[in-house]
């Protein structure tokens, strides 16, 4: 959910949660929920300058299911490649289940791509 956005300074905040529910081994692993929130910059050095992204994680977890930190750091990283593509990463603090450093590539799909019923 973004809750503020400052285009002209490259400046957005956000936060937001993810619910986590094993479907799979019910007994060891249990659900939890990741609360987040950052603040991101994105560097406006021409069409493709990055965005950097930083901001705390908190868990809210059953005590005796949960190993390690409950709270921590996101750092984050993006770099447009192209017009609708971009290298992403993210890295999660903590010794935790959730500590950890992710990237991949995102793609931005056209606004015609999704089913969306217009208004008549």
């Amino acid at each position: 959910m973004e809750i503020r956005c400052e285009r002209e300074l490259g400046l957005a905040a956000s936060a937001g949660g993810i619910l986590v529910v094993p479907l799979n081994h019910r007994t060891s692993d249990r659900t939890y929920a990741l609360f987040y929130s950052n603040l991101s910059k994105k560097m406006t050095t021409g069409n493709y300058g990055p965005r950097f992204t930083a901001g705390p994680y908190g868990v809210a977890a059953d005590r005796d299911s949960w190993r390690g930190a409950r709270a921590g750091a996101i750092l984050g990283y993006e770099q447009p490649i192209l017009a609708k593509a971009q290298v992403v990463a993210d890295w999660y603090s903590g010794q935790n289940q959730v500590g950890y450093l992710t990237s991949g590539i995102s793609f931005a799909l056209p606004g015609k791509s999704f089913n969306k019923r217009r208004p008549q």
